[in-house]
């Protein structure tokens, strides 16, 4: 997973392993570790600076990560699990990139409920 900035600009955002202890120290979502809590997509918070969303699934606390690479281009960080189920790793906007992490962890549960 990379991460990066306009040359030039001084980077002024926090690191990305202060984010993610950001992210790690926030309030569980709502319904996290409730195994019967129903599919109800990925639960998002942000980066103050929002270069990184976290999506978090309900139903088994997996986490999502969505790093913007540049301006247009959205990088998809997905527990291994998950990401062979991932039609892509990149998109052109962040909601194309919420919708590729949330399919994916559809189709993975929708798998593990056949078996």
């Amino acid at each position: 997973m990379t991460f990066s900035h306009a040359s030039g600009a001084l980077m002024l955002e926090p690191s990305n392993q202060s984010l993610m202890e950001t992210f790690n120290n926030g309030p569980p979502p709502p319904g996290a570790g409730d195994e019967c809590a129903p599919a109800a997509g990925l639960s998002y918070r942000e980066a103050p600076d929002g270069s990184v969303t976290m999506g978090t699934d309900p139903l088994s606390g997996q986490v999502v990560l969505i790093v913007q690479n540049g301006d247009d281009c959205w990088e998809i960080a997905l527990p291994p699990r998950i990401s062979r189920f991932a039609s892509s790793e990149r998109e052109a906007s962040l909601a194309a990139a919420k919708q590729v992490a949330e399919a994916a962890f559809g189709v993975y549960w929708a798998r593990r409920e056949k078996t």
